[in-house]
């Protein structure tokens, strides 16, 4: 497939390249756990991580209001409630600043269009003291799928961005030959 330089192209959702299980079990999960899924999609990992946290809560948003309503019938058929999906615009009023315990931003930083340090700020907002924020991104490697190689962030990259929002950097994993992901500490 061609495509322009600048020009993202479509691209399988990451819960159709790696198994979430294999995430979550990567990350430091409790079933009591208060959690973020931040610009969740249709929320290919915020079910897996409701499913985990049957004690706790996920808290889920995207910008996309029709993304939004079809986790809520997705999460309705799977009779999960202990999920609040909500529209970012109201995150002051629905998130408590440090009340969560960690949080999941996949596959977006290399496709914002606003700052990327201001979207891990807002992530930095709701978590607690020592809190993580598992970061996962696609590799700078030629692929036929996702946004276009100059968008991507190397983990370097992605490390700098964490620490201008407030983080420190944990561990790097690889997820694939396509995807790896970073932990943030607050």
């Amino acid at each position: 497939m061609t495509t322009k330089p600048d020009q993202a192209v479509p691209s399988q959702t990451l819960a159709e390249q790696i198994d979430p299980l294999r995430i979550l079990a990567q990350l430091p999960l409790r079933p009591y756990q208060l959690l973020g899924d931040f610009r969740c999609g249709k929320g290919a990992l915020t079910i897996p991580l409701a499913k985990h946290t049957f004690d706790g809560k996920v808290y889920a948003t995207d910008e996309s209001q029709a993304s939004r309503e079809e986790l809520e019938t997705r999460l309705a058929q799977t009779r999960l409630s202990n999920t609040i999906v909500y529209d970012p615009k109201d995150e002051d009023s629905t998130v408590d600043a440090d009340s969560l315990d960690g949080a999941v931003v996949a596959l977006n930083l290399s496709t914002l269009k606003t700052s990327k340090p201001a979207m891990l700020k807002r992530v930095s907002k709701a978590l607690k003291r020592g809190g993580w924020a598992a970061i996962i991104e696609w590799t700078k490697s030629d692929a036929d799928e996702g946004p276009a190689l100059d968008k991507r962030l190397t983990e370097a990259e992605l490390v700098e961005v964490g620490k201008q929002a407030g983080f420190r950097f944990a561990e790097k994993r690889d997820l694939s030959s396509r995807y790896y992901m970073v932990m943030l500490r607050k």
